[in-house]
């Protein structure tokens, strides 16, 4: 997994997000990293850019990438089971606890619209 993130929400055993660190966890996503061999990561990240790529054996990579509204990326992926959840979201899980945590509200008639693109990239053949 690659991507650009500022922090990372810590969670207790609910898991609800209980304290921010700017330290990168549990690997550096920033630098590319992988996945595999992780227990369950099920955590909040802030400061996204909107753009995270997974590179898959064979040199196969998914892109996604959302809408600038979409500043949190959730990142689920359970140990030992070969899939991974990058899910570009508008605010932070338990929004309602902690300040700056992006929800919006909305009065009747007004709307919000986000987007998220997948692109799947696959590596030329000579």
């Amino acid at each position: 997994l690659k991507a650009d993130t500022e922090g990372v929400w810590q969670v207790d055993e609910a898991p609800l997000p209980v304290s921010l660190s700017h330290e990168p966890w549990p690997r550096d996503w920033r630098a590319g990293a992988p996945i595999a061999g992780l227990d369950l990561v099920d955590h909040c990240y802030v400061g996204w850019n909107g753009r995270a790529e997974l590179e898959e054996p064979g040199g196969a990579r998914t892109v996604v990438t959302a809408s600038p509204n979409s500043r949190w990326m959730h990142l689920y992926a359970p140990p030992r089971t070969g899939f991974v959840c990058v899910e570009p979201v508008t605010h932070m899980p338990d929004p309602f606890a902690h300040p700056d945590n992006g929800l919006s509200v909305l009065t009747p008639g007004e709307n919000l619209a986000v987007w998220m693109d997948l692109a799947r990239i696959f590596p030329r053949r000579a």
